[in-house]
């Protein structure tokens, strides 16, 4: 499946779980330790989770816990996704394809298949490219379009330019504003999908 398609389920998933504030428990394979399901249960039956979906649903398998506000080594308040102070919950929100390590009571995404050389983080459990992310910007770049993304095949950040989004106010009252705006947007979605698409995503560290 698509990594944007995967992380967009991720995300609608977290902000449907958000919504109705109810545990969640991940189905483990036994063998693999590879996360098979993710769902959620009745606030009356989370202390009893694994029984409530092995045995009361007869799903059989193995379930653990795995909370939504921890991410990355950190947990966070449900509400306002501000650190919470609390000790982080298994490292971070399981994922469907994603694994359990038993040793370090940790849940972790799968590696991305489109950057080998990134290595699992032991601190956050979150795969990191070999080299840190640059910390500042040239001196005159505009940070509002100017970002470092990852370049896999030369293993290294690279600087790029990424357009301002347009909006409605961008074009004018006339036909010609309409397909001058049409004109542009169509060269906005090459530029965006020209970029997404060699280097697996920008560094996801850059939005945490």
């Amino acid at each position: 499946m698509d990594i944007f398609i995967m992380n967009l389920i991720q995300q609608l998933t977290l902000q449907l779980i958000q919504d109705n504030i109810m545990a969640t428990f991940a189905e483990i394979d036994e063998e693999t330790y590879q996360v098979l399901n993710v769902l959620r249960v009745p606030d009356n039956q989370e202390h009893r989770g694994q029984d409530y979906l092995a045995i009361d649903c007869k799903l059989g398998g193995k379930w653990i816990q795995t909370s939504i506000n921890t991410r990355a080594g950190v947990h966070y308040s449900y509400d306002s996704w501000d650190p919470s102070g609390k000790p982080d919950f298994k490292k971070n929100y399981a994922v469907i394809g994603g694994y359990y390590d038993p040793i370090a009571d940790a849940f972790y995404a799968a590696k991305p298949i489109h950057c080998p050389s990134f290595i699992l983080n032991p601190e956050t459990f979150v795969w990191e490219p070999p080299i840190p992310h640059p910390t500042e910007l040239p001196e005159g770049a505009d940070p509002d379009t100017t970002r470092y993304i990852w370049n896999e095949e030369q293993l290294q950040w690279d600087l790029i330019i990424i357009p301002l989004k347009l909006n409605m106010f961008s074009s004018k009252d006339n036909n010609e504003g309409l397909d001058d705006l049409i004109r542009r947007y169509e060269q906005q979605q090459k530029t965006t999908l020209t970029v997404s698409g060699s280097v697996y995503e920008i560094y996801s560290q850059e939005n945490n």
